[in-house]
């Protein structure tokens, strides 16, 4: 893929969230509804993202009233990586009706490995 399809199809995938999602590539977002060990391993999860070239989204907010919002939205794979400690099977159930792209749902104590993207 050359430069010019991945840049659209990155802002292809930014097109899925709402304005103030999208502004904000790169950056990494606190929720403090979440605990430390999940906010530190998001924040760790987006250093190697950065750190391969990857642009990503935090706490991104789909599109849409009841659409949810991903921990983290990776724009070059339009993937949702969901992080969980103590979420129910039912919650991420749900969130995989909502959400208009692809989940990976990863324990907060796994290791992250970038194939899981794919």
């Amino acid at each position: 893929m050359n430069k010019l399809d991945l840049m659209k199809k990155k802002n292809d995938s930014a097109n899925l969230l709402e304005h103030s999602s999208r502004i904000h590539r790169n950056c990494i977002r606190i929720n403090v509804n979440n605990g430390i060990a999940h906010e530190m391993k998001k924040t760790e999860i987006c250093y190697r993202l950065k750190e391969a070239g990857l642009e990503f989204v935090c706490e991104a907010e789909f599109y849409g009233k009841k659409s949810g919002r991903a921990d983290i939205f990776i724009l070059d794979h339009e993937v949702a990586l969901e992080l969980v400690d103590s979420e129910s099977e039912e919650s991420i159930a749900k969130k995989m009706k909502k959400y208009p792209c692809r989940i990976v749902v990863m324990k907060v104590d796994q290791a992250f490995k970038e194939e899981l993207l794919c």
